[in-house]
């Protein structure tokens, strides 16, 4: 998803400074995990334990929050050009 000169490939952390730093995605049967790290939004699926990194955020995440159904992923920042990111997790 990256849009810029860099691409990530690999991604360690997680911001634990969030009131809920790991949400469960359930779709299709299947559950998946979201997390953030940095300014980067990561949608883990543990059944073949592969992750697709959201790029896009400029600052460090300070809020983030998944869809009653899942199918829908919101994550922030803040600063002086800030932005909200939602993202369809189908």
């Amino acid at each position: 998803m990256s849009k810029g000169p860099v691409s990530l490939s690999w991604l360690g952390g997680m911001n634990v400074s969030l009131s809920t730093p790991i949400h469960e995605v359930s779709l299709h049967e299947m559950t998946e995990i979201f997390y953030t790290a940095s300014n980067v939004g990561v949608l883990y699926h543990p059944d073949d334990r592969s992750y697709e990194l959201i790029e896009g955020l400029v600052n460090t995440v300070t809020a983030s929050a998944v869809s009653i159904d899942g199918s829908l992923i919101a994550f922030g920042d803040s600063g002086e050009s800030w932005s909200i990111m939602i993202w369809s997790a189908r």
